[in-house]
């Protein structure tokens, strides 16, 4: 059975591009909820009814999430699996105070290494949830899925999905970092 999962980072907020967010929760700003909703259009055509849609409880992903249940008539879940990473005294910095504050964190992103935030989570945590969100993920019956979450939390999820060898990437580039917005599109066989 293939079935599509839509992996989706959340709208832009005022701090989106510009200060780690983390667990910090803002909400979209104007732009934000205009992007959600031109989303929302672009993806309801591709989203079969019988979808499910799944969100991190952060207000700037359930916003995002509910624009496109809404427009796709679908229901959302709530999952708080799917939250960001906790980037602990990162939080609220912009890159040039990250730089300053915390040089060897700012060495590993720019390495493209796993990240190990002073007072958050460490990667290890962050591979391991994403392993947990990856395996409850199959177990969803094969049905179509679309998961709201955030930029790093997400590209340790699809590179756990991808590496299991039971996903494929249909569509999406997963830059780095992911652009408010970004779809990735992975789809997954089962045998019969």
């Amino acid at each position: 059975m293939n079935a599509t999962v839509w992996l989706i980072r959340h709208a832009p907020t005022a701090w989106t591009g510009r200060r780690w967010c983390g667990l910090a929760d803002p909400p979209l700003s104007r732009d934000g909820r205009a992007v959600a909703r031109t989303l929302a259009r672009a993806l309801v055509d591709e989203l079969p009814a019988e979808a499910l849609v799944r969100t991190s409880p952060a207000h700037r992903a359930r916003s995002t999430a509910a624009e496109i249940a809404r427009a796709a008539r679908l229901p959302v879940t709530v999952d708080a699996s799917l939250r960001e990473v906790d980037v602990g005294r990162a939080q609220g910095l912009t890159w040039e105070q990250l730089e300053a504050r915390e040089p060897a964190v700012a060495a590993a992103i720019r390495g493209g290494r796993p990240v190990d935030w002073p007072g958050g989570e460490p990667s290890t945590a962050t591979a391991e949830r994403a392993a947990r969100v990856a395996s409850a993920l199959e177990a969803t019956s094969g049905r179509p899925l679309v998961v709201v979450s955030h930029g790093a939390f997400l590209h340790a999820l699809i590179a756990t999905l991808l590496g299991t060898g039971r996903f494929e990437r249909i569509a999406g580039q997963a830059t780095e970092p992911l652009r408010a917005a970004e779809v990735v599109r992975l789809t997954r066989a089962w045998p019969q």
